[in-house]
């Protein structure tokens, strides 16, 4: 079984059970009918990424949920309910895919910035950290690599490319390929949680209130940790498109007949 589904809307709390009970009951039911592996496509939202390093598909989740977004509470919640499926005999491969991009989905993904209007991000830090740019087509076939690989019993495993452009870099080549005017503004984490804390507090004033902002969230989504997939590359044969020029033309202009 591949468990792609996920859950969203307005209440944080709901989201967050939800997501973790959900993926509960369907492991539940694979184990109860037999199913003899349930691959969990979870995210590297589930992890805690703020700081300067390097880790594998070992890595566990974030040990501080409470600090972070409600979808990453979300997954990190559903992976540790499957830990305990694991725990009970079912054999549970977990894939966490990163920025996933691809044909026909928006270029404006929140894993490069916050996308303040459709052509201006900004940036969560300065912009020049490599970015785990993953295309969606190689993506899936890590996915589909989880389902039958026998080393990857009860194992987990990240999935970013080979290619990895700062968000600078990427929102220089939407400016050159799409003749659309993009720009990138740089921003210190700091200075983005007190902007962000500024306008949780008008919230509180106008009784709208909102999830109080996170400054550790805030720093994982700068992708300063980088994410070595060595693992899958050993254990699923996974080989995203390594060359620069052939990554940024199936990105912008992929053909049907792409492999």
């Amino acid at each position: 079984v591949l468990h792609l589904a996920t859950v969203a809307g307005d209440d944080p709390a709901r989201v967050e059970a939800t997501m973790a009970t959900a993926v509960l009951a369907a492991g539940q039911a694979a184990q109860h009918a037999g199913v003899r592996r349930f691959v969990y496509a979870s995210s590297t939202a589930a992890l805690y990424l703020g700081d300067a390093g390097r880790i594998t598909g070992a890595a566990p989740p974030d040990p501080q949920p409470a600090l972070r977004s409600t979808y990453g509470r979300g997954k990190i919640a559903a992976e540790q309910q499957l830990a305990e499926l694991r725990a009970r005999g079912l054999d549970v491969v977990v894939v966490r895919p990163a920025i996933v991009l691809g044909a026909g989905q928006p270029f404006e993904h929140s894993g490069i910035g916050l996308w303040v209007k459709d052509n201006h991000c900004v940036g969560w830090g300065l912009g020049k950290t490599p970015l785990p740019l993953i295309l969606v087509d190689d993506c899936a076939r890590g996915l589909v690599a989880a389902l039958f690989a026998p080393a990857a019993q009860n194992r987990t495993y990240n999935l970013a490319g080979a290619v990895r452009p700062s968000a600078r870099e990427f929102v220089r080549e939407l400016r050159l390929r799409t003749g659309r005017d993009y720009h990138f503004h740089a921003t210190p984490i700091r200075w983005m949680w007190l902007q962000e804390m500024a306008k949780h507090l008008v919230k509180v004033l106008a009784r709208r209130p909102r999830e109080l902002p996170s400054i550790r969230d805030l720093r994982s989504r700068s992708f300063a940790t980088e994410l070595d997939c060595s693992d899958a590359v050993r254990d699923l044969d996974f080989r995203p498109e390594s060359d620069r020029q052939r990554f940024l033309q199936r990105l912008f202009s992929p053909s049907p007949a792409t492999p």
